[in-house]
């Protein structure tokens, strides 16, 4: 993977401009196939491609996203999938503690990360510290906190929640949910991933 064909995996990707372009080279040996890869931004799925499959050895596909450079810093990692091979030569295993007697094996590749700076500083924050930054300035009210989150992805959003209800603030309490319910759809995921790992 490269952005603007000047980063690869492992790199800090600054100096960017208001579009950014993401290439994804898939490559592997005459005996996998890929049908489709995937973007990810902050763990979450971006863009998605269905791909031809290849018997060719080497470079079986390449893809160029644009996108728009993220208001804050993300780390981008592509995933390639496939169908399992089934040949002796190579076949993949069945799962060692199978939860069916269906079993689905797949080939699956993935890159390193590259960490984008989308907000121009010259280095990389991860979600947590956006979050923490955000809970520092502007406390637990989500009347101030939701509006200040809707420009951030649902990585910081889920932080940024997990932050408040450890500051004692139930993120599941009627306050926050009046006012998620006319959030961007990033801000109430974020929330509800957070809320998702709470105890009932």
């Amino acid at each position: 993977m490269r952005v603007d064909d000047r980063f690869a995996v492992g790199d800090l990707a600054t100096g960017l401009g208001e579009k950014i372009r993401v290439t994804v080279t898939v490559l592997g040996p005459s005996w996998t196939r890929a049908d489709k890869v995937e973007l990810f931004a902050n763990g979450i799925k971006i863009r998605e491609r269905k791909l031809t499959p290849s018997k060719d050895a080497g470079e079986k596909s390449r893809i160029t996203w644009e996108l728009s450079r993220p208001a804050h810093d993300v780390h981008l990692v592509a995933i390639a999938w496939g169908p399992g091979v089934t040949a002796p030569y190579w076949a993949i295993a069945k799962p060692y503690q199978p939860s069916s007697r269906v079993s689905h094996p797949l080939v699956l590749g993935a890159t390193n990360p590259i960490w984008i700076d989308g907000d121009g500083d010259g280095k990389f924050t991860a979600a947590r510290p956006y979050a923490k930054s955000l809970i520092e300035r502007l406390g637990t009210d989500p009347a101030k906190l939701i509006p200040a989150l809707t420009q951030y992805d649902e990585t910081v959003v889920a932080q940024a929640a997990s932050l408040c209800q450890a500051a004692g603030r139930e993120v599941r309490a009627d306050e926050f949910t009046r006012l998620l319910k006319t959030a961007p759809e990033s801000t109430r995921r974020g929330f509800a991933a957070f809320a998702s790992t709470l105890p009932r």
